[in-house]
């Protein structure tokens, strides 16, 4: 959402792209995906998502501004995260896919994303965790597996955590 409003700030309700300006080319692209059913689960499409939102940010950039929105770095890493959300995934497998050191990396993520990469990778999680809970009948320790944790408890107390409740809790909400 705060991309979104940063979108609608910099552009208006309304924004004009040319035919050939890459924000169509990947919303052309996202379709041909969608129809050739490319677009396999949740995680890739948001992936996509994102870095359209990121193309559409770019484009409606004015000219001779710098960079307005995350690096482009930002979108790989969540890619990457996405599609390793059910394996360990560290800080410094964050950093490589950056192609930065874990302290740069670190410090230049926080300041874009406003939180740590460890704490972006557990929202992840618990935003797949949630919609398990919701649509799976799943047991917790199995949601928390696919989430990409190895404890059961750690993954009850990352929940609580986000959630405020415990995985079972909001399952029976």
């Amino acid at each position: 959402m705060r991309l979104f409003r940063q979108l609608r700030q910099q552009s208006g309700v309304i924004a004009k792209f040319d035919e050939d300006s890459l924000p169509v080319q990947k919303a052309f692209s996202i379709c041909q995906k969608s129809e050739k059913n490319e677009i396999d689960n949740q995680y890739a499409a948001s992936a996509l998502a994102y870095d359209f939102l990121m193309s559409l940010i770019d484009y409606v950039r004015p000219a001779g501004q710098g960079e307005s929105g995350p690096p482009e770095f930002i979108s790989r890493v969540h890619e990457y995260c996405l599609k390793n959300i059910d394996k360990p995934v560290s800080v410094n497998d964050m950093a490589k896919c950056a192609g930065y050191s874990r302290y740069h990396f670190t410090r230049v993520f926080k300041e874009y994303m406003g939180s740590s990469p460890q704490y972006f990778m557990n929202e992840l999680r618990i935003r797949m965790a949630v919609r398990l809970l919701q649509t799976e009948r799943l047991s917790v320790k199995e949601i928390a597996q696919r989430c990409g944790f190895e404890d059961v408890s750690y993954f009850c107390k990352i929940f609580r955590k986000f959630q405020k409740v415990s995985p079972n809790e909001f399952r029976g909400m």
